[in-house]
């Protein structure tokens, strides 16, 4: 099971992690709001969910298609994070563009053994874009994409 670590904006920088929970206000003041789900857009979704769940250990939660909106949808689940999986039913998709650093967005998910985590990896044959990188003492870490090129993290923290 996955483990969601963070997102990375545009201006992404290592050694990011939390020390301690921050309390965060919205906009309107209150307390920010949880993360509900990510989303990501697929060309064919039961290959998505076959990468997914097969190759990521995602479980299947539902699957839909919303004839007003023209979309197929899923929604996967791995320990507590929740990923929508859409493919647009009436427009041809739109092919990602070549990774570039640094990667951004991406999805990164904590792993507790990094050179176990790059075997599995290989082994199916899901290619690494760049990594395992590391700053000593603190973190490994390595990108890798879906089957559309959506960029996905590993990453392992020392402390």
């Amino acid at each position: 099971m996955l483990k969601l670590s963070g997102f990375c904006s545009a201006k992404c920088h290592r050694s990011h992690k939390p020390n301690k929970p921050v309390i965060r206000t919205g906009i309107i003041g209150e307390k920010m709001p949880k993360l509900d789900h990510i989303a990501l857009e697929v060309s064919n979704l039961d290959r998505g969910i076959e990468f997914y769940t097969e190759k990521m250990g995602f479980i299947l939660q539902s699957r839909a298609i919303n004839e007003e909106q023209q979309e197929d949808y899923c929604f996967l689940k791995s320990e507590g994070t929740t990923l929508e999986l859409i493919s647009d039913l009436k427009k041809s998709y739109r092919k990602k563009q070549k990774f570039r650093r640094p990667y951004c967005p991406h999805i990164c998910f904590v792993t507790d053994d990094m050179e176990k985590t790059i075997k599995d990896l290989r082994a199916k044959n899901i290619e690494i874009i760049r990594g395992p990188l590391e700053i000593a003492g603190e973190e490994t870490w390595v990108y890798f994409a879906d089957p559309d090129g959506n960029v996905l993290e590993y990453i392992e923290w020392y402390k």
